[in-house]
């Protein structure tokens, strides 16, 4: 049997405005600086905790304590499941493509 893997975020899918999106939500809510939505490109990657790190301001990361740090990584993945289809789109062709690999006989798998 023959199958094609494919990692969802970012690779078949743009989601990078509605993972800065829900990470925007949550430093503002909490009165930290928000960023441009292309600057998340560098950040993501790892997981959200690590992504959490890398947006909150430096001095909070530092500061801790890891509870506090858990509770924002939490409430930014609880955003992120409630809005995760705003902007998030294919990315042009693929849903063509896909099409095309499953006509070869390939399975797959997402």
């Amino acid at each position: 049997m023959k199958a094609c893997f494919f990692d969802l975020d970012g690779t078949l899918l743009a989601t990078l405005a509605d993972i800065g999106g829900a990470c925007n939500a949550v430093l503002a809510a909490h009165g930290y600086p928000v960023h441009p939505v292309s600057a998340y490109r560098q950040m993501v990657g790892n997981g959200f905790p690590i992504l959490m790190r890398r947006a909150l301001p430096e001095s909070v990361v530092a500061q801790g304590p890891q509870e506090r740090l858990d509770a924002l990584t939490e409430e930014g993945r609880r955003y992120y499941a409630a809005h995760l289809s705003i902007r998030t789109t294919p990315y042009p062709g693929l849903v063509a493509a896909l099409g095309r690999l499953q006509d070869t006989g390939l399975r797959l798998a997402v």
